[in-house]
């Protein structure tokens, strides 16, 4: 049902990030696997929070290196933590979506500018004015 809906046929790829064991030193990056082919393809990845960027990053790799044509990252909320933007930035991230539901400092957002906020304003305003008017 999805192709007819958007048009075309859409692959899904996995990425399994495994913690690392415990009493690892910190900052051991987590193993990550691939379940999928990439292989030529733009790829999306969706997370529901970035912090360091690390985890994103590492996921980029790994799609990059199984020979995706590109990558782009969906993220519902971007922390940006210490550096998280000048690691994604540099990374091979071809550009990355977030709602404004979490303020990025504007030296952050200057550091990446692969970075596109969108507003979740009107989503909550529809809302409101369904609550209001008991619309469904």
């Amino acid at each position: 049902e999805l192709v007819n809906r958007v048009g075309y046929q859409i692959d899904l790829a996995t990425i399994i990030r495994t913690p690392p064991p415990p009493k690892s030193p910190p900052g051991t990056p987590r193993k990550v696997d691939l379940v999928g082919n990439v292989e030529g393809k733009s790829v999306l990845i969706v997370e529901d929070l970035i912090e360091t960027g690390r985890t994103t990053v590492s996921a980029v790799d790994a799609v990059l290196n199984a020979g995706a044509k590109d990558v782009s990252a969906y993220a519902s909320h971007c922390l940006l933590s210490s550096g998280a933007a000048e690691l994604l930035q540099a990374s091979g991230l071809r550009r990355l979506v977030t709602l404004n539901t979490v303020p990025i400092a504007p030296e952050k957002a200057a550091a990446l500018p692969k970075l596109r906020q969108l507003s979740i304003a009107p989503e909550i305003a529809s809302l409101i004015r369904q609550m209001h008017y008991e619309e469904k």
